[in-house]
C-alpha cells in the first residue's frame, strides 16, 4: 500500500476506536455524509479521479459514473443529489448529479476563470462557490433549480509585480 495515499478511517464514539475502512493505493478526499446520515460520497485520486458512494453503516464503497476527470470538491445537496467540482477540457466547472451517477447537469459555465471550492447552502438550495481570475475575486451563488448567479463579493486584485 503506497504509505502517501490518504484511506479512510472510521471512529466508534462508545468505544473510542479507529478502524480503517479503505487500504489501497488510492487517495480518498472531500468526504461528505449526506444529511440523513444514511450515505457518504469522496472523490478518489488514482491516476483518474472518481466518485465514489456508500452505505454509511456498510461503507461499502462503490464508483458511481460522473462522467468528468479532475474531480476535486463532493458534497450533497438537500435532496440527495451529488455537487462536485471537475476539469472538463482544462477547464474547472461545478457539477449536480444523482446518486446513482445519472442526471449529470453542469452548474457554472467554467468560462469565467476557475470555480473553487463548492458548498452546499444549509437549506440546500443554493450553491457558493469561489470565482477566482487574475485580476477579480469573487464569492457567489447559485440557485440549484432556476440556476440564477449571484455574486457575494468584488474583491479586486492588485497587480504588485512591478517586473
Amino acid at each position: 500500500v503506497n504509505s502517501e495515499a490518504r484511506q479512510i478511517w472510521q471512529y466508534t464514539l462508545s468505544n473510542g476506536q479507529f478502524q480503517r475502512v479503505t487500504n489501497d493505493n488510492s487517495s480518498y478526499s472531500f468526504l461528505s455524509s449526506s444529511d440523513d446520515g444514511k450515505s457518504v460520497v469522496t472523490s478518489v485520486h488514482d491516476g483518474f479521479s472518481q466518485i465514489w458512494i456508500a452505505d454509511a453503516d456498510k461503507m461499502d464503497f462503490h464508483s458511481i459514473k460522473a462522467g468528468a476527470n479532475g474531480i476535486d470538491r463532493v458534497g450533497w445537496t438537500a435532496d440527495g443529489r451529488i455537487i462536485f467540482s471537475a476539469v472538463v477540457n482544462k477547464v474547472e466547472s461545478i457539477f449536480v448529479v444523482d446518486a446513482g451517477g445519472s442526471n449529470q447537469r453542469q452548474i457554472t459555465k467554467g468560462d469565467d476563470g476557475l470555480w473553487l471550492a463548492p458548498s452546499v447552502s444549509s437549506d440546500g438550495r443554493s450553491l457558493l462557490y469561489a470565482s477566482t481570475r487574475p485580476d477579480l475575486n469573487q464569492l457567489c451563488r447559485v440557485h440549484l433549480v432556476r440556476q440564477n448567479l449571484a455574486y457575494l463579493t468584488n474583491l479586486h486584485v492588485l497587480n504588485t509585480n512591478r517586473g
